[in-house]
């Protein structure tokens, strides 16, 4: 709230006439500095020099603003003398209430000037007092900015691996808005049996990314599940900025089937045939196979149909195969001849040198030949 001050003087049948409605006292305003950048508001009076009892004069209010600064709701509140009566008033006055007049002017632009008129018709001699008071708001304008930041997450890993090879995990968490992240966790979330220490899985913590930075994350794990091996990555701020992404890889794995086919009964002395089947189901290759089949001192080992290496000692066949691809299988025949009575049990064994390994077996009866007698009788 601001006031403003000042007087003029006027004969009236040899009686004074006090005005009060300006900053300074006189018929002249002070302004003030001119370099000022608020609102000021001046008050000046116009009065006639002159009146007599009886009759009416008009004043006037100009009300100018000085500074650089629109005056915002500028009111003027103008005390109305006693011994005087208001006639008129241009602009209406919005209230008067016990003997003071309100008028509300609005904006005042920089140098911009606004008037009041009042008629006013003194009812007696002696001073009359006319007493003006303004106030006004300023609009002050404050741009704060505000800003977010967002986080992302990008992983790049393998997309296929062999079972219990090592997967490396590249994550890069950004903050892509426009305000910075603080605390941000990267934490990753793998199955339990593919961890290899905790250094490799824990959490990484970043103080500050600013707009527009990256940060790049390492983590690994062994795939030791099957077919898929799923990793979901998460990142938090301070502020519960929050980004996700998820990783799927799939984890190739060969295998091993064999399987020995052969006669459950075989007579003595009788030629035999074995049929030894390697297959591979999984869905990586098997690499380095080697296999195995002993033969039992029953059975006499006569020939095979895939050349291979043989241990008479041992009555023992191997075979090596380079490589298995998935669902590939080898087949190949061992010929025997049932060299002695009872049951016969040769084994198949194939191993990969990676650990892969698989067992069949077989059993075979042999048996004498039954022999068959006839007989004539005559009677």
């Amino acid at each position: 709230m601001m006031y403003f001050l000042s007087r003029c003087h006027s004969l009236l049948a040899s009686s004074l006439l006090v005005l009060i409605a300006g900053i300074s006292w006189g018929e002249e305003t002070v302004p003030p500095p001119v370099d000022h950048i608020a609102p000021v508001l001046v008050v000046k009076t116009i009065s006639p020099a002159e009146i007599h009892l009886g009759r009416s004069a008009t004043y006037q209010l100009q009300v100018k603003n000085l500074g650089q600064q629109a005056a915002e709701i500028v009111v003027v509140q103008v005390a109305l003398p006693t011994d005087a009566r208001l006639l008129s008033a241009s602009p209406q006055p919005g209230t008067i209430e016990e003997g003071v007049a309100r008028f509300n002017l609005g904006k005042i632009a920089p140098r911009q000037q606004r008037e009041i008129r009042l008629e006013l018709k003194p009812e007696k001699t002696g001073p009359i007092q006319l007493q003006a008071r303004t106030s006004f708001a300023t609009q002050n304008e404050t741009q704060i900015q505000v800003r977010q930041a967002k986080l992302e997450l990008h992983c790049s890993a393998p997309i296929e691996i062999g079972y219990g090879d090592r997967v490396q995990y590249q994550v890069t968490v950004s903050n892509t808005g426009d305000g910075t992240a603080e605390d941000v966790i990267v934490t990753p979330t793998f199955p339990s049996e593919t961890h290899i220490d905790q250094s490799s899985t824990d959490p990484m913590t970043f103080v500050q990314l600013a707009p527009g930075e990256s940060q790049v994350v390492h983590f690994s794990v062994n795939a030791l599940t099957e077919k898929a091996l799923d990793a979901r990555f998460t990142a938090r701020g301070s502020m519960d900025q929050m980004a996700e992404t998820e990783w799927h890889t799939l984890v190739t794995r060969p295998r091993l089937e064999i399987v020995v086919d052969g006669p459950s009964i075989r007579y003595l002395h009788r030629n035999g045939e074995y049929i030894v089947r390697v297959k591979n189901p999984g869905d990586a290759p098997a690499q380095h196979i080697d296999v195995e089949m002993a033969i039992p001192f029953g059975l006499k080992i006569l020939g095979t149909s895939k050349e291979g290496l043989c241990s008479q000692e041992e009555n023992l066949l191997c075979w090596k195969i380079p490589q298995l691809n998935p669902s590939e299988e080898v087949t190949w025949s061992v010929y025997t001849r049932a060299v002695e009575e009872g049951r016969q049990v040769p084994q198949a064994k194939a191993k990969s040198r990676d650990g892969l390994s698989a067992v069949d077996q077989i059993s075979t009866d042999v048996v004498l030949r039954p022999q068959l007698f006839a007989a004539v009788i005559n009677e």
